[in-house]
């Protein structure tokens, strides 16, 4: 529950004894730090239930550290479709038109690292993960094969891979040595999963003694579900579950993150695939009901009409929705984002329609470090005391805004 909610609660419930609970729960200016306890060699950071809602609440700084895109028509940030990372020194780098682009803290394009091709320093298609220091990892999968980019060298090295698996295409997620890389689900094919079964999103090991990925950590996500009707209406009847607790992985600290998000908890791992420390926020799950599914379907539909740029035909919406399988709960939080020096920026879930998103700082030593509250696209990327969210005129014409996150109390919370 928000502050905002909180506080409707308590106007609502005046008369309420659980007012009295509502009151008690004020927010701190300070991190919120978890107990530690040891389980059989795992190091246990659990937080209490009303830890997120005592969370400082972290704010944007007045005005943007840099416009990227702004007046660059070399750059169409409409069709990034890879992920972003802010670097170290706070530069941002995606990949988009068969390259590595790189763009300077203050928000000049600086450079653009390949083109489209088979050569050395060539992509077909692509996607990017932070690797150790300034590397930048390529997967490049239209040539089954992963590259190492450093900005201002350009691509150092290659490495012939197949990447693909029935049903999933694997991509490098964190680097621990010259050779040795964790390999997370960088894409994935749902329909290859049959009803009744869970979506599999398996993490790897790739060392220089292999020629294969190994998996280590095998993850599932939601489960696949066989509705007949909708093969009638000119779909496939093989849907997945509505709101899947689709596991999330990346690099963080030593180790890498690996999840699925049915309960609020973050598990890092090390290079072998032992766990070997949890941050744990013991949170209810949202259960569904009926009331939930019809308002899910209708705000679905309203979302859908506010996209498109054709009628939509409301009844047939709503009948097929309505048939779609939901879980018996909502998952406890949507994705999370880690930044160079170890924060895990944490998404709650959010609903059609909704026009506000939330995201909670994680410090490695399962600190709480704040709550970040905002309206409109969610934040694309994260530094360690930045945030890069996209912005949009009325022309269509898509930037992004980096702005600096005010920590509450001061500086970047020391880590």
């Amino acid at each position: 529950m928000r502050l905002s909610q909180l506080v409707a609660v308590c106007m609502l419930v005046a008369n309420s004894p659980e007012l009295l609970v509502a009151q008690s729960i004020t927010r701190s200016t300070t991190p919120i730090a978890p107990k530690s306890r040891d389980s059989a060699g795992v190091r246990i950071l659990e937080h209490t239930a009303d830890a997120l809602d005592r969370a400082p609440l972290l704010s944007m700084m007045p005005g943007p550290l840099a416009v990227i895109g702004k007046g660059d028509i070399t750059i169409d940030l409409s069709r990034v479709y890879s992920e972003v990372i802010v670097m170290r020194d706070g530069s941002v780098a995606f990949f988009a038109d068969n390259s590595v682009q790189v763009v300077s803290p203050d928000g000049a394009h600086r450079e653009r690292i390949g083109r489209n091709g088979e050569g050395p320093q060539e992509f077909r298609g692509g996607d990017i993960s932070r690797g150790r220091g300034d590397t930048i990892l390529v997967t490049d999968e239209g040539n089954s094969r992963i590259a190492w980019v450093v900005p201002s060298k350009g691509v150092v090295r290659t490495r012939a891979l197949i990447l693909s698996r029935p049903g999933l295409i694997f991509g490098p997620i964190a680097q621990f040595d010259h050779d040795t890389l964790v390999m997370g689900t960088e894409s994935y094919m749902p329909q290859f999963t049959p009803a009744g079964k869970k979506v599999p999103f398996p993490v790897g090991l790739l060392t220089a003694a292999n020629d294969s990925i190994r998996v280590i950590l095998p993850l599932v996500g939601g489960e696949m579900a066989d509705i007949p009707t909708l093969a009638t209406k000119g779909l496939g009847s093989i849907v997945a579950v509505r709101y899947p607790p689709n596991p999330v992985a990346a690099a963080w600290g030593k180790g890498f993150l690996a999840v699925r998000p049915d309960h609020w908890r973050l598990d890092q791992y090390l290079p072998s695939g032992k766990l070997s420390e949890s941050v744990r926020v013991p949170v209810r799950r949202v259960p569904i009901n009926a009331q939930f599914r019809a308002r899910d379907v209708e705000a679905t539909i309203a979302a859908t009409q506010r996209r498109s740029k054709t009628p939509v035909d409301v009844g047939a919406m709503r009948d097929r929705y309505r048939q779609f399988p939901y879980p018996d709960s909502l998952p406890s939080f949507r994705d999370v984002k880690t930044t160079a020096g170890g924060i895990a920026w944490v998404r709650e879930l959010a609903m059609p329609g909704d026009t506000t998103w939330t995201y909670t700082a994680v410090a490695l030593d399962g600190r709480i470090l704040g709550r970040l509250n905002g309206t409109g696209h969610v934040p694309v990327a994260f530094g360690d005391d930045r945030v890069v969210y996209r912005d949009e005129d009325d022309d269509g014409v898509v930037t992004w805004r980096v702005m600096r996150v005010k920590w509450s109390g001061g500086g970047v919370p020391a880590r």
